[in-house]
């Protein structure tokens, strides 16, 4: 029976490759252009690797290393480390909003549903009271500034919003 990692580092941000590159680059005072020329990449793969916008590949990666003298390995390794760390970034945000992960049967995502749509109309309605108030005629008891019945929705937007919890 095989133990799963237990204690496994997974750091909260991960830089992509091109961060590094850009750093050597500077320190040897290298342009993108002369690395593009120097490895028979194009100037503009290079420039989308140094933003993070296109993905380190094993060749790449090689002709880095001839160029640099940076082992291939290391690339192949800092570009998979921020493929990962990318991948559940985007497994956290879908899990954020999955009904599943958060355990709900149909019936309370029915209900959960059902607040927000009541939330939004009164939202809406908020709004509608909002463009009416400065043109009340102040015989409302407030003064001068009006707001009818804008109490009741606030009220009752913060007991669905209770609900929700």
């Amino acid at each position: 029976m095989s133990n799963p990692i237990q204690n496994q580092y997974v750091p909260d941000v991960v830089s992509p490759p091109g961060e590094t590159l850009l750093e050597i680059l500077e320190d040897r005072g290298m342009s993108q252009a002369e690395l593009a020329e120097r490895t028979g990449r194009p100037k503009k793969t290079i420039n989308e690797i140094i933003k993070g916008k296109a993905a380190l590949t094993p060749e790449t990666a090689i002709q880095l290393e001839r160029v640099l003298g940076t082992p291939a390995s290391f690339w192949n390794n800092r570009e998979q480390n921020y493929r990962d760390w990318l991948a559940r970034q985007e497994e956290r945000k879908a899990l954020a909003y999955s009904p599943h992960a958060w355990g709900w049967t149909k019936s309370e995502l029915a209900r959960r549903d059902d607040i927000i749509a009541r939330l939004k109309k009164d939202s809406d309605r908020l709004f509608v009271f909002a463009q009416h108030i400065p043109s009340c005629s102040g015989t409302c008891a407030s003064g001068g500034f009006c707001a009818c019945g804008l109490d009741k929705v606030i009220a009752l937007h913060r007991a669905l919003m209770k609900e929700l919890e």
